[in-house]
């Protein structure tokens, strides 16, 4: 069970952003060109969605490079995103963009504030129940610590005893603990402990004042922070982890909905523009996805 949970959390406010137009933007809120729709998969949206001819999406927008702001701190940018507005121009839809903590997205996919999710979820047991997952990458953890402390990780060990960040509401780092514990039991030396944050920069602040020894979270966020921050953090442990399908959820409500996202993202592999998306921001080979992956849960 990899993944961030659906945690039902009420009461979160939304700020509604400006709905995507002709395109998406880059890191510095360039815009790059969407494709046209294509009319085999916009018949397979829903009436209502289509006569609209917009869909509802909610992200935290606090994770780059999967989910964040361009650098004009407004909007709606990351690879997450970029993928999900290029399926939905297919579908011929437009994406209306809501900024949401991680916590409250589940809510609001459940009430209809939206229809998707810009941040990401796998297919667990506990997101299945809350929610229909399209996996559309791969993914993997790493643990961001300060760069001068990198050489005391040589080995899981390196971990005993530490205490580490991670996202409040995310189970993605459970795996790697259980096997930096594991790791820990059979040297004899104490397990390593969590402390749960609001979102990312509040972790790498954690780290950076000393607070925790290390951030675990999705490994190209973790690269990201690596190359912005010009030798103040680095990734301990790449590779250690466990590789995984990973992408965002979809309201249960909406398995049509689901199904034609499915169907687009498949053609954005087809057609190239999915490859283009990922090598732009610097996606490792190794996240890269075949096909989109549908999850439902099985009753």
């Amino acid at each position: 069970m990899k993944t961030r949970l659906l945690t039902l959390a009420l009461g979160t406010s939304m700020a509604l952003l400006t709905a995507c137009g002709g395109g998406t933007s880059d890191k510095a809120g360039k815009s790059t060109t969407l494709p046209s729709a294509d009319p085999a998969l916009v018949k397979l949206v829903p009436h209502d969605i289509r006569s609209a001819g917009v869909v509802k999406g909610a992200s935290s927008f606090t994770t780059p490079p999967l989910y964040t702001f361009a650098d004009d701190g407004k909007t709606p940018s990351g690879v997450l995103v970029q993928l999900v507005d290029n399926a939905a121009a297919l579908l011929g839809l437009k994406v209306s963009w809501s900024q949401i903590p991680y916590a409250g997205i589940v809510p609001a996919l459940n009430s209809g504030k939206a229809d998707l999710s810009g941040s990401q979820f796998s297919s667990t047991a506990a997101n299945l129940q809350a929610a229909n997952i399209l996996s559309i990458y791969k993914n993997t953890v790493g643990l961001s610590v300060l760069a001068k402390n990198k050489g005391t990780y040589g080995d899981l060990t390196g971990a005993c005893g530490k205490t580490f960040a991670v996202i409040r509401g995310s189970s993605i780092e459970a795996p790697a603990l259980a096997k930096i514990d594991a790791a820990c039991r059979s040297a004899g030396r104490p397990a390593a402990r969590s402390a749960a944050y609001a979102g990312a920069a509040d972790a790498y602040t954690a780290v950076r004042s000393g607070r925790v020894d290390g951030f675990l979270d999705s490994l190209a966020p973790a690269n990201e922070v690596t190359e912005r921050t010009k030798g103040v953090f680095a990734v301990a442990f790449a590779g250690r982890f466990d590789v995984y399908d990973s992408g965002f959820a979809i309201a249960k409500r909406r398995p049509d909905l689901a199904k034609a996202f499915a169907a687009a993202f498949d053609a954005s592999l087809k057609n190239g523009s999915y490859q283009k998306i990922m090598a732009r921001w610097k996606m490792p080979q190794v996240l890269y996805a075949s096909k989109a992956q549908l999850n439902v849960e099985e009753k």
